[in-house]
């Protein structure tokens, strides 16, 4: 099946919308996506482009899209007449593309170590035209940098003071995780795509080329006022991974032909060659979405989404500390989820074997799973512990009552159980004690009677030569 025919069963689904000062989450698409698409336990790698109105930016990324759902790597562009297909794009002067949205096909590729990474493709909202609002730039913005893995900033022409300003209202909380974070190289990787580059002379098109430009452009020269240069160091600090690959532009017929489709006969094959060179490599070496240093999966990824769009919906912009106790809190709620589960799953074991144990090794077992939850608690989020105290005491004291309240419905199961035992032997039942005590005391407890029978032959004396230890 060929890339065309792939698009055309699969669209753009929204996964955020602005409406006002509302940040709208549409959680049902994203899971009906994962689900869908089998990869909920998945790694996940999300790619997004951000950028001003009308830059292309949709364009360029079905070209990702055509990779991805290519079955021969070797001949990915297609053929010559193929139009491109996939995120709606047109040649109009007005934005097709509304608030974020996600692809809803999802594809999992091999890494290096032979796992596999699940890939979302994700679109967003042109910026800076005449119906925008700052807020609304800067929160389409700040949202696509925080949920992508690989963020592609796509600028037309050249690297301009503007762009650098944008990207720099993020970076303060980018230097948050960076600094709070285990990982040395936290979400996301950056990659500035420069759009109809025209001066290859200076520095030629492609990633080298690119390299060489944004080291020029992001230089920290005595020159510069005193704006311009904090927005510099404040970008270089808070990126370790950043990149700038400089493309040509499709040539004439993309500015000129009102029929335009993409195809490979319409552009020029210097485009053509460079995507050949931008896009392979890219997803070559694409990493996970981290946060706190731990790769987050498909699932994983939709309660950071809820809380980053809840944070976003208010009159004023979100300061960076605000958006990075959403992400502590967050990741605070999924180490919760994860301790509870296991401290369930060991306690329900101990009680399998020992259905109607006495208090003294109910309340041993109980503290030896609620150690282990909190200790995992406070090891997975020491690293936040001195940014948000009493956030971080706050969920410590949660992931207590939790406990406790689930071994409180432990304990009146085991104690119903224990009950039932009493009422057994009161009616005297005591046939299979007897018969066990005469084979030499040996039994299994599988329920309230089998345990009523281990404590009777413990409770009739020392003829059987055994203890009843299991309750």
């Amino acid at each position: 099946m060929n890339s065309a025919s792939q698009s055309q069963k699969h669209q753009a689904v929204p996964l955020l919308t602005l409406n006002g000062n509302s940040c709208e989450f549409h959680k049902e698409n994203l899971e009906r996506v994962v689900q869908q698409n089998g990869v909920g336990d998945l790694p996940v790698a999300i790619i997004s482009i951000t950028g001003k109105l009308r830059g292309g930016k949709s364009f360029f990324l079905n070209y990702f899209l055509r990779y991805l759902q290519s079955e021969n790597k070797e001949n990915w562009i297609g053929s010559q007449n193929q139009p491109l297909e996939g995120f709606k794009w047109t040649r109009s002067s007005k934005g097709i593309t509304k608030g974020i949205l996600i692809w809803d096909e999802i594809f999992k590729i091999p890494d290096s170590d032979g796992n596999t990474t699940a890939v979302m493709l994700m679109d967003t909202q042109g910026t800076f035209d005449q119906n925008s609002t700052q807020m609304n730039n800067l929160t389409i913005f700040g949202l696509s940098m925080l949920i992508s893995s690989f963020q592609i900033f796509n600028i037309k022409d050249q690297i301009d003071e503007s762009s650098l300003q944008h990207l720099a209202n993020f970076t303060e909380y980018a230097r948050l995780a960076k600094y709070c974070n285990s990982s040395e190289n936290p979400d996301p990787s950056l990659l500035f795509l420069i759009r109809d580059w025209s001066n290859d002379h200076e520095h030629p098109y492609g990633e080298t080329g690119g390299l060489d430009y944004m080291n020029s452009k992001l230089k920290v020269s005595s020159d510069l006022n005193d704006d311009s240069r904090k927005v510099r160091e404040s970008i270089k600090k808070a990126f370790n991974n950043l990149s700038c690959f400089l493309m040509p532009h499709p040539g004439l017929d993309a500015i000129e032909d009102a029929n335009f489709m993409g195809r490979k006969t319409e552009m020029k094959v210097w485009f053509i060659d460079n995507l050949k060179d931008l896009i392979p490599p890219i997803l070559g070496r694409l990493g996970v979405k981290r946060i706190d240093g731990k790769s987050v999966t498909c699932n994983g990824i939709i309660p950071y989404i809820a809380s980053y769009a809840e944070t976003y919906s208010g009159k004023t912009l979100p300061e960076p500390i605000m958006l990075f106790e959403a992400t502590m809190r967050t990741t605070c709620n999924q180490v919760i989820d994860m301790v509870f589960l296991e401290y369930e799953k060991g306690m329900q074991k101990e009680l399998e074997h020992k259905p109607c144990m006495n208090e003294d090794d109910f309340e041993g077992f109980h503290k030896k799973y609620e150690d282990v939850a909190l200790n995992t608690f406070n090891k997975d989020i020491s690293t936040h512990d001195s940014f948000f105290h009493e956030t971080v005491k706050e969920k410590h004291s949660e992931l207590e009552k939790k406990l406790e309240a689930r071994m409180g419905r432990f304990k009146r199961d085991n104690d119903k159980n224990r009950k039932h035992r009493k009422e057994v032997i009161a009616a005297g039942i005591t046939t299979a004690v007897a018969t066990a005590g005469v084979i030499g005391g040996a039994y299994v407890a599988f329920g309230p009677a089998s345990c009523a029978a281990s404590v009777v032959c413990a409770e009739a004396g020392t003829a059987a030569g055994t203890s009843g230890g299991g309750c």
